[in-house]
């Protein structure tokens, strides 16, 4: 059989078939080799056309994704495993403003068995400051909350702390005698300075 772009002949096989059964007049390879011209040729307008169908089926490509990753959670565990292991940069600062609130959530609720809004009201009746010095300043170094400070026995929320209130409380270990002690060293010094 001849092909009729390229002009060679050809064995039946190199012919893909049409729906009737028949093959095709152009071979195989010709038809390979326009479509990979053609995507070259007009990718701006083959990239539009994926970006059109993309948004037009948002919901449906989305019902799909979860559906496969439902079908293979292991697949696409290793799989979102080892992209990010050789993309490093792609757990971007937006990834990690936007999951913030929820790690916030998550932490508050595991860590000390309270949410966001109890957070909050706790805050709002300490008047909003730490409830030993009563900062409106939280003083943390790497954030601008204020420390959940909790029975370490109990688990208890007992209020929120500034960091250097947090810091004391947790050099005396929460030991009401030391506390007491130390209040009555700092008493002695100022009566011997005044």
């Amino acid at each position: 059989m001849k092909c009729n772009r390229c002009k060679e002949n050809k064995l039946e096989f190199e012919f893909p078939k049409k729906p009737n059964g028949k093959p095709t007049r152009i071979c195989k390879n010709c038809i390979s080799k326009y479509g990979r011209e053609y995507r070259r040729q007009n990718k701006h307008l083959i990239n539009e056309r994926k970006k059109q169908h993309a948004e037009k089926n948002k919901s449906k490509i989305a019902a799909y994704q979860k559906a496969y990753r439902e079908k293979n959670k292991e697949k696409a565990k290793e799989y979102h495993k080892q992209y990010l292991k050789k993309n490093p940069q792609k757990r971007t600062e937006e990834q990690k403003v936007r999951l913030k609130p929820y790690l916030r959530e998550f932490h508050l609720k595991k860590k000390y068995g309270i949410t966001e809004a109890d957070y909050e009201r706790m805050l709002s009746d300490q008047g909003g400051g730490c409830v030993i010095c009563g900062t409106k300043d939280p003083r943390g170094r790497n954030h601008n909350r204020f420390h959940v400070d909790h029975c370490h026995i109990t688990g208890i929320v007992r209020g929120l702390l500034c960091s250097r209130c947090n810091v004391g409380l947790g050099s005396f270990q929460d030991d009401v005698t030391l506390l007491n002690k130390a209040i009555s060293y700092l008493a002695r010094q100022a009566k011997n300075v005044g």
